[in-house]
């Protein structure tokens, strides 16, 4: 196998892994705090949509998932599948 082949495309810097940090915090707020099927739900509605504003918007790809996040979480506070909590009175 040739060195060239396996080689990184972009360098290492300090802030490398921010995009996907705050990708991953949007998937875990759509989704529910502790909720696997919500994540999984969230992260499915995080790629189509990021996939489809890669095509139809560049500019805003971030900013699409951000959207997505508040539009989510102004329906339903605690993610699409929140676990369910007591109330206290």
């Amino acid at each position: 196998m040739c060195t060239q082949c396996v080689a990184p495309l972009i360098s290492v810097t300090p802030g490398i892994s921010v995009e996907i940090i705050a990708i991953s915090f949007a998937v875990v707020a759509i989704g529910g705090m502790g909720s696997i099927p919500g994540a999984v739900l969230g992260s499915l509605a995080v790629g189509f949509t990021k996939t489809a504003a890669v095509h139809l918007f560049p500019q805003g790809e971030l900013f699409v998932v951000y959207a997505v996040m508040v539009l989510v979480l102004s329906i339903r506070p605690d993610g699409i599948f929140s676990l369910v909590a007591a109330r206290r009175i």
